[in-house]
């Protein structure tokens, strides 16, 4: 029995992370892990944490950004689209 390279690779976003699967699937690489930033973070924590779902990350982020100070963005915080702009980066 041999041993197999194992890799792993951090996606940017979840658009990479399919991109980089599908790529890697059809060269048939065995042993290649590809997750992202959030699955990373949830490994490092030790499996204790779990990924936040989109719908709980724009709720909170809808809770607090009035109340954060943003700096030379403040004038934009409370425009339409700034939640989900927050959410997706």
């Amino acid at each position: 029995m041999t041993m197999s390279d194992r890799r792993t690779i951090v996606a940017h976003g979840r658009m990479a992370m399919r991109e980089l699967r599908l790529d890697a699937a059809r060269r048939r690489q065995h042993g290649l892990q590809i997750m992202s930033f959030e699955q990373l973070a949830v490994r490092l924590a030790g499996g204790f944490a779990r990924p936040i779902d989109d719908e709980s990350l724009r709720a909170a982020i809808q809770a607090v950004l009035p109340s954060t100070p943003l700096g030379e963005l403040e004038s934009i915080k409370l425009l339409p689209g700034m939640v989900d702009a927050s959410a997706d980066t």
